[in-house]
């Protein structure tokens, strides 16, 4: 769920005396990101004492400043919840909210506060020399390429005296490969588990005339999902590593290919790197034995979060994975413009079934007015669709486009969400 910025938005007071406490996780991350775990108890009675029977849920405002919160988050009618990307080095301070069906805000919550404290680094080092005796230690070799994949990814090559290291590492498992044309090397990798300290001593031994000349290459390519008729779309600037008999890293051009050459026989591993995507299959095991081996693709479904719905809709669907996309400009989402946001009942449309893409509901229609507004300065067909609600209550959807066809729907649907960041539903009326 994204942390919103904050715009000044100044809210009803309902009700108070929530209670928080707070506990702090760090995980692993290139950007050295920690985790603040939030929970409390629910109120149960409203500001004037009556008891509170319309709960919907629950806002967290954080900052670096104490009483300043510069970001928000919509968590829904949970009681514990999970901040994330907070960077090290800084206090934050936290508040809750809890709202109500009708959109009526409370007072904050008391707040509570966690520094991010920076965490240790460490690094990886070792040697690379020809073999040699007790006597006569080996030549150090100069230009070996160094592969780090693991809890990091990264390249070096070997000083001219033969030393590599990678440093600015956290706690992890990582497996260091050397590779240079006209050696082979021994080990072929080193797996090495960094736990509190650095790791020395990681070091290669490399015999001239073997393997790393080879004449042949491992290649593919890296799309979106599709289907048999319509291949999903290319995925450019994904970072494919290479390990096992030879060590080394490129990217996907702009048609999504890949391609390893001057590679001798033996056994690879072939692996994507996230990057906001999920690769299908995590990896590749590839022999070479006197022949190119192509074909070795990956399939990658981004991962992105969106644009969140305060109020999932009854009638919410999931865009299929089967389901094929055509890139579209942002301009052409949907048939109708609607020059300012407006309240548009079910009832102005026609009997025809017509979908729509789903990127927000609220009870308030402050909320609903603000983010139509925000859609349409990107170019989006943006407005909003009244739905009644049990009681008497009042839901304010955020819609883009109206099509036809369902599949036309989760196309678009597709598109916003890979490529705009933008989490979506399919509405039908």
């Amino acid at each position: 769920m994204k942390r919103m910025i904050l715009n000044g938005f100044k809210y009803k007071r309902l009700y108070f005396g929530l209670t928080i406490c707070l506990t702090l996780f760090l995980y692993a991350a290139p950007l050295f990101a920690g985790n603040a775990t939030l929970s409390w108890n629910p109120p149960t009675t409203n500001a004037d004492g009556t008891p509170l029977t319309d709960l919907a849920g629950f806002i967290i405002y954080d900052g670096t400043a104490t009483g300043v919160y510069s970001y928000s988050t919509n968590v829904g009618n949970v009681t514990t919840y999970q901040v994330g990307n907070l960077t090290e080095g800084f206090t934050y301070y936290f508040a809750i909210t809890a709202y109500d069906t009708s959109g009526n805000e409370s007072e904050y919550s008391y707040e509570v506060s966690k520094t991010i404290a920076p965490r240790a680094i460490y690094s990886i080092s070792g040697t690379v020399n020809e073999s040699g005796s007790r006597r006569m230690p080996g030549s150090s070799i100069t230009g070996v390429t160094i592969t780090l994949s693991g809890a990091a990814a990264v390249t070096t090559t070997t000083d001219a005296s033969g030393d590599y290291t990678f440093s600015g590492l956290s706690d992890g498992s990582y497996t260091v490969t050397s590779s240079l044309a006209g050696y082979t090397f021994t080990p072929v990798s080193r797996a090495v588990t960094i736990s509190g300290a650095n790791r020395t001593g990681q070091n290669f031994t490399g015999t001239p005339g073997g393997g790393g000349g080879g004449t042949y290459s491992i290649s593919g390519t890296v799309n979106e999902p599709g289907s048999r008729r319509k291949p999903g779309s290319p995925i450019a600037g994904v970072t494919i590593t290479l390990s096992g008999a030879a060590a080394s890293m490129t990217t996907t051009d702009g048609s999504g290919n890949y391609t390893f050459s001057g590679l001798s026989n033996g056994s690879y591993a072939v692996t994507p790197s996230p990057g906001g995507y999920t690769f299908t299959p995590t990896s590749r095991a590839v022999i070479i034995s006197g022949a190119n081996r192509t074909g070795q693709d990956f399939t990658g479904i981004a991962t992105d979060g969106g644009i969140y719905s305060i109020e999932t809709p009854e009638k919410e669907e999931t865009v299929q994975e089967e389901t094929t996309i055509e890139p579209f400009p942002v301009e052409s989402v949907g048939s109708e413009e609607i020059s300012s946001p407006s309240d548009i009942d079910t009832s102005e449309f026609s009997k025809k079934q017509v979908y729509s893409i789903q990127v927000g509901a609220f009870a308030n229609k402050r909320n609903a007015v603000s983010l139509v507004e925000k859609l349409k300065q990107k170019g989006y067909n943006s407005f909003i669709l009244k739905q009644s609600r049990p009681g008497g209550k009042i839901l304010h959807k955020v819609l883009i486009g109206k099509f036809d066809r369902r599949k036309e729907a989760l196309e678009s649907s597709r598109i916003l969400l890979q490529k705009q960041d933008i989490e979506t539903f399919i509405y039908s009326y």
